[in-house]
């Protein structure tokens, strides 16, 4: 039945359902029960695609086999399945094997399954006995267990099945038993009433079939339909749950590409109010309605949730925030009591000896039980660092191992560090509101502890309290594959049946402090959104300008909660108020949404130049896709992180410091404080003594404190970075240069710290350098790195009127003469440069260049394959080689210069793209990808890259990973046309019309021609 084989996984930020299990390889089941000599007869096969809606998620085969042994006649059904679909942006893949052996009078004698997933391998088998006694042997996880269980209902396998529809398909209807493998080997019965006929014409079907209503008595409120041909084979399935139905096809269509399905949106209840700090809420008042189901039975009725008032389907629910403090823990606990709740189960396996160890390290020195309880809250929230939803559902044990999953893992990992401990745990499964990218709720998986009481934690979301933004819908102790069916069977009766409304909320308090600002200094704080903040928080601070605490008191809640906290965070951090910048910093990481990666990355890089390291550390534990960020991410620890990590107290010290010194000018006061014995051994308070004495002038002492910080951490780059700075302008510029060059030859992947880094380069060969022309010329870099194209001209033609053959003036001013697109001008001092040394290789790709930027492309290439005779190792002029001959369609000798780029640096992210465009072309958007991800892992400010990357989610309806993919091409180009077309697709792809024809327009505003935005509008118009 599709209504139990095929049960959806619905997985969110925050859970899966999970009916189905979820595997990446082809699995072979390895059965045990009967062994036949004889030759199979296949009797029956058919294949059927599983779609949901129009979007093929996999398919299913049935083989069925007449064989023989000792004289008696067997049937034997195999049933293989296989789904992939898309989940808030991962790819789920799911696998079943079946095998159900039946008498030739249609008795079952046995049933085996095998489904394998990431996080769970598990065998069961179902043996038939005299006396309606069936044996259960199951091993979950490596754990085994064998189980009797008795039926009065006479069981039914496929084969029996089929030959009740062949011979009753005329009745009205039919009833029969039968043992779900998916429910845990449950007995499950189904009636099938017959509603006529059908005509069904897809896949040449091209006949009426007998239509049937199929309920399941485990969930009776769920529809499904049948569609079976005159001789009681199955055609067409349906069921109501995400719109799952499977129908017959030939064997070779079931492998035929098409798009892939995000199931997440049906998964989510959408509501129309915006909770403003949902983790800030004292109370809220829900107002739920249920399709043909009573509420009461669907929701918890306790002391924080109360159903106050049912009418019809309606129900009327006051949620509490529970604020609890522990206080009046007992010193005993009667296990007695808790039996079931302190045992080991095959989730929560609590006796495996490093659970146990975990466990009791984190209980160390707590003094009871409720904060050994929030301790481990915590603890769980921070260390499972990477937030997976390909894990399926994995035991405690193996989820301490991986530190990877969701919800589901972070409570089975809780659950058993608090049993591990002695302290009863529950699961909780439920609803949660989320307000991005839009409010909705989501199913949810949390954990309750018995200190005194039973009190919720959330290893999601370790909040101080339990926001009534959670609705439970029911718990268990969870101890075994029937616990886990009856906690996923009651949630599932709510799927596709509720819907929420907020009828009201009140606040604890207001969250964020206002700035009181006036004039001026309010409007500057204004002009920044979130990621300019990101960008550059430094001038925002610079640009405040206020000192002192006495200036704070409220900040107004605009739109974006998000970007009033950063805003709030940065200021209190410029006033020295370092206890509510961290407060504001941490609401606001709290908005950042899931699988936003760029902005986290972005947020963590600001957070931990400000040396807020330990928030900074939460925030790169929750990062997604370690493909695209795992170089970002030690390119920031080997930039920013210190090698010894201070403790929250010194942290809000040093923080404090290093504010005193950037922005308040307290540099005494600063210099006090760190000559503190207790900070001499930690590398980043030496970093800011050296600062704090460089702006003070004394470089020696400056110097003094760096070299202890590199003693301590010598892998720190911006440690060398400000070293070399000190020396720069103690004008050791041997030594400072050393430094430099030291960095330039590491493998750092940050932009913005490389453009620093060669500036002090500039810099320091301007005031280095012995011939004055050398001097001029690296000054000229200088300015024209930094955008100065004017004092940069300056500079050059002063320099030039003397000494008329320096050939690198000439390069530099042609290439500041082909930035700003004076191309005549640029050919000109590109033409000079190349006259006076005929050695250098620059002038000629400057002049091959100019050439190309007027369209003149063999000319271009030849002048390119001449700069590269000079120096065959350059990428740029290899890069230009490959881009020129794909402009003149020589694609395969293009693909050898990108090849050849790679060779040199497999890193080169323009290779990397144009390799994987090329593979984009072809179709192969799987090799694609790993391109484009290797292009971003380099370069993350390449829009380009990011554009393919949702175009490819774009083509197989992964509209949730595709908006993620979009987020940094806004930051990046906020005028993008490509970035409004794009987002015009995914309108499209949801079925909002209206907003993707306003996508299309704009799109258009920014570039007239933009001709795919032209087609998709027109084919809206017609539509409309």
């Amino acid at each position: 039945m599709i209504g139990t084989e095929i049960l959806p996984v619905m997985l969110n930020k925050h859970i899966k359902i999970l009916f189905s299990l979820l595997i990446y390889s082809f699995i072979t089941a390895i059965f045990s029960g009967v062994s036949f000599a004889s030759e199979d007869n296949v009797i029956y096969e058919q294949c059927y695609l599983s779609r949901v809606k129009d979007a093929k998620i996999g398919y299913s085969c049935i083989i069925q086999k007449e064989t023989t042994d000792k004289d008696k006649k067997y049937i034997i059904t195999n049933r293989h399945s296989e789904q992939e679909f898309n989940r808030f942006g991962s790819t789920v893949k799911l696998v079943q094997d079946f095998e159900y052996t039946e008498d030739a009078y249609g008795n079952p004698k046995s049933l085996n399954a095998h489904i394998k997933s990431i996080g769970e391998d598990i065998f069961t088998e179902a043996l038939f006995y005299p006396e309606n006694k069936i044996i259960i042997n199951s091993t979950v996880n490596s754990v085994k267990k064998t189980r009797e269980i008795t039926t009065d209902k006479k069981i039914l396998f496929p084969y029996a099945v089929y030959k009740q529809f062949k011979e009753n398909l005329n009745k009205s209807g039919i009833e029969y038993s039968t043992l779900d493998p998916i429910a845990d080997m449950r007995v499950i019965t189904i009636n099938a009433i017959r509603m006529g006929s059908e005509f069904l014409s897809e896949y040449n079907l091209n006949q009426d079939y007998t239509k049937y209503r199929v309920t399941i008595d485990l969930l009776p409120n769920i529809g499904n339909y049948e569609w079976y041909t005159s001789d009681g084979r199955l055609v067409k399935e349906y069921s109501s749950i995400l719109d799952i139905e499977q129908i017959a096809v030939p064997k070779e269509k079931i492998h035929e590409k098409s798009a892939s399905a995000d199931i997440s949106k049906h998964s989510i209840i959408p509501v129309n109010t915006v909770i403003n700090f949902p983790f800030s809420i004292e109370q809220i008042t829900y107002k739920i309605s249920t399709k043909n189901i009573n509420p009461e039975k669907l929701f918890v009725n306790n002391e924080r949730q109360r159903i106050i008032q049912v009418k019809d389907n309606t129900a009327y629910i006051k949620v509490k925030n529970e604020q609890y403090s522990g206080l009046k823990i007992k010193s005993e606990l009667q296990r007695e009591d808790f039996k079931k709740y302190l045992q080991p189960g095959v989730f929560i396996n609590s006796y495996n000896k490093d659970i146990k160890t975990a466990a009791a390290v984190i209980a160390k020195d707590k003094k009871n039980r409720y904060e050994t309880a929030k301790a481990m809250e915590k603890w769980v929230y921070e260390n499972i660092k990477s937030k997976d939803f390909s894990v399926n559902f994995a035991n405690s044990s193996e989820v301490l191992k991986s530190l990877r999953g969701d919800c589901t893992e972070h409570s089975v990992l809780l659950a058993a560090l608090l049993r591990a401990q002695g302290i009863p745990s529950k699961i909780v499964v439920g609803l949660i509101y989320k307000e991005k990218p839009e409010s909705t709720f989501v199913y949810h998986m949390w954990v309750k502890a018995f200190t005194d009481k039973w009190i919720n934690l959330d290893p999601c979301f370790p909040e101080k309290s339990f926001s009534p933004i959670h609705l439970e819908i029911t718990e268990s102790a969870f101890n075994d594959m029937q616990d886990r069916t009856n906690v996923f069977l009651k949630v599932l009766t709510g799927i596709s049946n509720i819907s929420i409304e907020i009828l009201n909320y009140s606040a604890i308090s207001n969250p964020v402090a206002k700035i009181k600002l006036s004039g001026e200094k309010q409007a500057n704080i204004n002009e920044f959104n979130i990621l300019s903040l990101l960008k550059n928080n430094d001038d925002f601070i610079k640009k405040t300008n206020i000192k002192g605490d006495n200036e704070i008191t409220k900040i107004e809640i605009k739109k974006d909660q998000k970007e009033e906290y950063i805003k709030s965070g940065y200021y209190y951090y410029s006033c020295g108020n370092i206890n509510s910048a961290v407060d504001s910093f941490t609401e606001a990481s709290k908005l950042i949404g899931f699988n936003n990666d760029f902005e986290e990355i972005l947020f963590t890089r600001k957070l931990a130049s400000l040396g807020l390291f330990n928030l900074a550390n939460k925030k790169l534990s929750g990062i997604y896709d370690m493909t695209i960020w795992e170089k970002q991410i030690k390119s920031i620890k080997r930039l920013y992180f210190p090698k010894i990590l201070p403790d929250a107290e010194k942290e809000m010290l040093l923080a404090k410091i290093a504010s005193n010194i950037e922005f308040n000018g307290n540099i005494n006061e600063a210099i006090n404080l760190l000559e503190d014995k207790k900070l001499y051994n930690f590398d980043y308070a030496n970093y800011l003594r050296a600062k704090a004495y460089n702006k003070k002038g004394d470089f020696d002492k400056a110097e003094s404190a760096l070299n202890r910080a590199l003693e301590i951490n010598p892998e720190n780059l911006k440690y060398r970075f400000e070293l070399a700075t000190i020396l720069t302008d103690s004008k050791k510029y041997k030594e400072a240069n050393d430094e430099i060059l030291f960095i330039l030859n590491q493998q750092v992947f940050d932009k913005e710290f490389h453009e620093s880094v060669k500036l002090e380069q500039y810099r320091l060969k301007s005031l280095s350098e012995k011939k004055k022309e050398d001097r001029d010329y690296y000054l000229a870099r200088y300015f024209a790195l930094k955008g100065d194209f004017n004092n940069a001209k300056k500079i050059i033609n002063s320099a030039v009127n003397g000494i008329t053959k320096y050939s690198k003036l000439y390069s530099l001013l042609g290439d500041i003469n082909y930035h700003l697109n004076e191309f005549d001008e640029a050919y000109k001092n590109y033409s000079l440069a190349a006259k006076y040394d005929k050695k250098d290789d620059y002038p000629l790709a400057g002049l091959a260049s100019v050439k190309l930027s007027g369209g003149d492309y063999k000319g271009s290439l030849k002048l390119f394959l001449n700069a590269l005779s000079k120096n065959e190792k350059s990428e740029e002029i290899l890069l230009n080689i490959a881009a020129v001959n794909k402009l003149l369609s020589q694609e395969e000798v293009s693909l050898k210069y990108y090849n050849k780029v790679l060779y040199i640096n497999p890193y080169n992210y323009k290779a990397n793209y144009e390799l994987a465009c090329m593979y984009m072309n072809l179709g192969e958007s799987e090799k694609a990808s790993v391109f484009l991800k290797k292009s971003l892992s380099v370069n993350p400010l390449f829009a380009p890259a990011w554009l393919e990357m949702a175009k490819i989610q774009i083509d197989i309806k992964n509209n949730y990973l595709a908006n993620t993919y979009l987020i940094p091409v806004n930051f990046i180009d906020s005028n993008n046309p490509d970035y409004y077309y794009l987002s015009g697709l995914i309108y499209k792809n949801d079925e909002n019309y209206s907003k993707a024809a306003s996508s299309f327009k704009k799109t258009l505003e920014l570039d007239k021609n933009h001709s795919p935005a032209l087609k998709e509008l027109k084919s809206l118009e017609i539509k409309e």
